[in-house]
């Protein structure tokens, strides 16, 4: 069956979740924590960093609960978190890409931002 490029974006997506989810569960965040919880640890404001997500005002409230963020700074405890999973999400990263040359994965991304820049000026 010949797939067209918006139910494949939309099944990738999904499982993106689903896999992501799966391999979070164990540290106990969900996705949106864990990308609220990276953003902080790169020095960015989650909110900016995220703002095109739903559920990123739910997922900081979250860490701020559970004292891994103050504001948008990790606290010593976020940063033990984020520790303990960044290997995780690593392999999380390489098991979605294999067999994708890095060529062809940079290639994904500047024919998915260019029909991205397309339809946000239609």
């Amino acid at each position: 069956m010949n797939r067209r490029i918006g139910y494949l974006l939309k099944h990738v997506h999904t499982l993106l979740e689903e896999t992501m989810g799966q391999a979070l569960h164990d540290h106990e965040l969900s996705r949106r924590e864990w990308q609220a919880l990276n953003a902080a640890s790169e020095g960015n404001d989650p909110y900016e960093a995220l703002k095109a997500f739903d559920g990123t005002g739910d997922a900081v409230r979250e860490l701020t609960a559970r004292g891994l963020i103050t504001g948008t700074t990790l606290t010593d405890e976020g940063k033990a978190a984020h520790a303990a999973v960044v290997s995780r999400v690593a392999e999380f990263r390489q098991q979605a890409t294999k067999g994708v040359s890095p060529q062809d994965f940079q290639t994904t991304l500047a024919v998915l931002t260019q029909m991205a820049a397309n339809l946000e000026a239609a």
